[in-house]
């Protein structure tokens, strides 16, 4: 289908861009809901099969849903560890729309997209996948300094999603 055709180009440009000495970097935007995400999901699963020694580093977000009704947000590293970082239970210190954020959970997870954080065994990414760059993210300063860095200096090649739209978040109180 058309899905699985982009998916394999992405595949394509995300192995050439491996090999490539130019800035490396692919920034993927569209409307809630089109796909990014299963994107970067299924990017990092054909990466994978490709080339099983790949080091893929960075993290997707997942709706939480609860009785069909959308609740939350949690973040899924390519680790497996995972941080609820958005709630509607959550209090409201952070919040972007109806959901209160926990910035210190996103803080936590930032390990998984910062470009000089070599894994447990020492290597380094050899491609970051990130999703998404978006307001409830971007409350937290060491998701941004992390992201700056990875798309200022790409050690690595990075593919992330991009919000489409929507106003910018209040400035984070310390």
């Amino acid at each position: 289908d058309g899905f699985m055709l982009v998916c394999l180009w992405l595949l394509q440009f995300s192995m050439s861009m491996m090999a490539s000495p130019l800035p490396r970097v692919l920034l993927l935007t569209g409307r809630p809901g089109i796909g990014k995400t299963t994107a970067v999901q299924r990017i990092s699963e054909l990466l994978s099969q490709e080339q099983e020694e790949l080091r893929i580093a960075g993290f997707v977000t997942l709706e939480i849903r609860e009785g069909g009704e959308r609740r939350g947000f949690r973040l899924v590293d390519f680790a497996g560890h995972q941080q609820v970082i958005a709630h509607v239970n959550f209090p409201a210190a952070h919040s972007v729309g109806k959901y209160g954020v926990d910035v210190a959970a996103i803080d936590a997870a930032c390990g998984a997209i910062e470009p000089d954080d070599p894994a447990a065994d020492g290597r380094r990414a050899d491609v970051f996948l990130v999703d998404e760059i978006g307001k409830m993210e971007c409350l937290s300063l060491r998701f941004v300094a992390a992201i700056r860095a990875l798309l200022d200096r790409p050690s690595a090649p990075v593919i992330a999603t991009v919000a489409l739209r929507g106003p910018p978040p209040s400035p984070p109180s310390r």
